[in-house]
Formats: structure tokens, sequence, C-alpha cells
């Protein structure tokens, strides 16, 4: 269970880079300040290098590939769900349905989110 645990943190680690770089940067965030300052050069660039260096090349794999598509998926629609029925505000620009910026970044999850409210 180690070895699962230590896939899903590197899954985990990694996912924080792609976030950083790939939707809040392009959405306006300051590249200097989420990734080479502070702790942003820890949590969003240091480490998930080394721990995927050291998970690919130092250590045993899991074979627990989809555990970490599942926990995504599994968080991403909680969260949906928390915005929808206006509990949570966020976390994400890109999981707030009410206040995106950019109407287009909006259809997705504001369409999403009714689908997951009109469960109740």
């Amino acid at each position: 269970w180690v070895t699962t645990l230590r896939y899903l943190s590197t899954c985990m680690l990694v996912m924080t880079f792609f976030v950083t770089t790939c939707v809040l940067i392009p959405m306006g965030g300051d590249p200097k300040k989420l990734l080479w300052s502070g702790n942003g050069l820890y949590h969003h660039v240091l480490c998930p290098i080394l721990s995927t260096i050291s998970y690919v090349f130092a250590e045993r794999h899991s074979g627990m590939i989809w555990l970490p598509v599942i926990v995504t998926l599994v968080y991403g629609l909680v969260m949906l769900y928390l915005n929808g029925i206006r509990k949570v505000d966020g976390p994400y620009p890109l999981i707030d349905c009410f206040r995106l910026p950019d109407p287009s970044w909006h259809a997705l999850p504001a369409k999403h989110a009714h689908v997951i409210v009109s469960f109740q």
C-alpha cells in the first residue's frame, strides 16, 4: 500500500504543476510568484520534478494506474457540486462556477455543476 500511496502522491504533485502552468498562469496568474518564489517554487516546480524523477528511476511502480484518475474525478465532482450549491467558493478559478472572469471558461464548469446539483 505504501507503493500505491507513493504513486498517488507523485501524480498529485505533477497535477499541481500542470494546473499551475496550464490553467492558473494563462488565466492571469503571475508566473514569477506562482513558480519561482516562496513556496510556489517548491510546491509547483521542485517537488513535482524531484518526486517524478525519484518515482520513475528509483522506486517500485504501482499497478494501480487508474487510482489518481478516480481520486481527481471524485475531488472535481465534489467541488463542482459544492460550488453549485454555493457551499464552497473555488478553490480554483476553473472550478468556481459563478465568478469566472472569462465566459469561455464558464460554460463547462457551470454546465457540469448544474447537472450535478440537479441530482439532489
